[in-house]
């Protein structure tokens, strides 16, 4: 590729990668102050309700965002008005009462509202602007790019609120700024736009989103047990914590570039064992020894390919170089639900620790990875194809460039060797006529 033109693309791509980490840093960022809030409650029901709010406000203004984006002619537009008004937004707590209840709802809904609103054209627009092809491993790049800056800008606002909103707002402007500065002066756009009754008549969307929400529900319905499992000293669980998060970004970043190259389906298949045997394991021998990290290996190797997969990836596949707004948000609420469903259960199934839920766990995994079996592939078969003719074609090549350079080898060496053989005869030669000429 030229060198003018890699540039461009380059620059697209970094766009890419920041806006959409961006915005999930924020948003991760808001969970988070958002817990520092309901600490401040003392009855654990209103800090479901908090977030159980704050997961109804995402998903009922992502579906309308979904629909708003098509009025604007330009997604740019829209992005801009979003980004602007989520500095604002940020600052905003720091006027109200953030001890009193009604307010923390308050801030609950808003900010649950203002990221469900935009995250569908955020993903839309990340779509548009990568290729089934590449689209993986710059989905991989983007998981690794949240999780550290996520550690980085999380460890600034520990117990404090106020600090907390500040740099919420400073996210957003910073966003603003670079989405600015690498942005294309033209749009990259789908012109074709999908309707839910398109979704929902196809079967492919079905199936994933089948396999995606009985995950989504298993694992966070198992957390609670994970916790009461793991409960040692704050500083065992913070290193166990690492480990998984350090093991999810690495096998995020390879997977992608893997997902690109093979394909989604198997990747997620072997995720889905990976996982089951994760929990088979625990289920077997429940305690915070070999069984318990093999768990946190494979849990963490298994929800990395998760991640990038139903995450970033697969909406964008099956939208078929069409809007994929829609997508999006269908393939975000079991994402933002099972957390919300995970303190739910936590709270009303208080004695569960003895109850044998990981071999339930793999057992509905099981049922889960079924829909895949029938789902197809989303990868272009054309390209993985033309993928494995072309190492094929290299192989070859190396193969016969090896043997060439024997054979060269092996002429040069019977070259010498002829020669040494005619100089041997000439000697020989010389030596008998000089005996023939002394004697006769």
């Amino acid at each position: 590729m030229p060198l003018g033109a890699s540039k461009p693309r380059l620059k697209l791509t970094i766009n890419n990668v920041l806006l959409v980490g961006n915005a999930f840093v924020w948003y991760l960022l808001v969970f988070k102050t958002l817990g520092f809030l309901t600490d401040q409650l003392i009855l654990s029901p209103a800090t479901i309700l908090v977030f159980g709010l704050n997961a109804v406000s995402i998903a009922l203004l992502a579906f309308v965002g979904s629909f708003i984006v098509d009025k604007f002619k330009e997604r740019v537009k829209f992005l801009d008005i979003w980004m602007l008004s989520g500095i604002f937004l940020s600052l905003l707590p720091l006027l109200l009462d953030r001890t009193n209840y009604i307010s923390v709802l308050a801030i609950s809904v808003l900010f649950g509202a203002y990221f469900g609103i935009g995250m569908p054209v955020v993903m839309g627009y990340f779509s548009a602007n990568t290729s089934t092809e590449n689209r993986g491993k710059i989905g991989g790049i983007t998981f690794l790019v949240i999780g550290l800056l996520f550690s980085i800008l999380g460890a600034f606002i520990i117990n404090d609120v106020v600090t907390a909103f500040l740099v919420l707002a400073a996210i957003r402007l910073t966003g603003f700024l670079v989405f600015h500065a690498f942005k294309e002066r033209k749009e990259q756009i789908h012109s074709s736009k999908l309707t839910y009754r398109d979704i929902l008549g196809n079967r492919a969307v079905i199936f994933y989103f089948i396999a995606w929400a009985m995950l989504s529900l298993v694992n966070y319905m198992t957390v609670p047990i994970q916790n009461a499992l793991f409960d040692s000293s704050e500083t065992y669980i913070f290193l166990i914590y690492i480990l998984e998060n350090v093991i999810m970004a690495i096998t995020a970043v390879v997977c992608g570039f893997i997902a690109d190259i093979f394909g989604r389906k198997r990747l997620t298949i072997i995720a889905f064992v990976m996982l089951g045997i994760g929990y088979a394991v625990l289920g077997l021998s429940p305690n915070i020894g070999i069984s318990g990290y093999f768990y946190v290996i494979s849990d963490g190797i298994a929800w990395g390919i998760f991640n990038i997969i139903f995450l970033l990836v697969i909406w964008g596949d099956l939208a078929h170089s069409k809007s994929s707004d829609k997508l999006y948000f269908l393939g975000a609420v079991p994402y933002v639900f099972s957390s919300f469903l995970r303190m739910a259960f936590a709270f009303y199934v208080p004695d569960i620790k003895d109850l044998p839920i990981f071999s339930f766990a793999s057992v509905f995994l099981f049922l889960a990875v079924l829909p895949l079996l029938y789902a197809p592939e989303t990868l272009s078969e054309k390209r993985m194809k033309d993928r494995e003719l072309k190492n094929y074609i290299e192989k070859a090549q190396r193969t016969a460039q090896k043997e060439e350079e024997k054979n060269k080898k092996k002429s040069k060496e019977k070259v010498i060797e002829d020669s040494q053989s005619s100089e041997q005869s000439e000697e020989d030669y010389e030596k008998a006529k000089a005996l023939a000429e002394k004697y006769y």
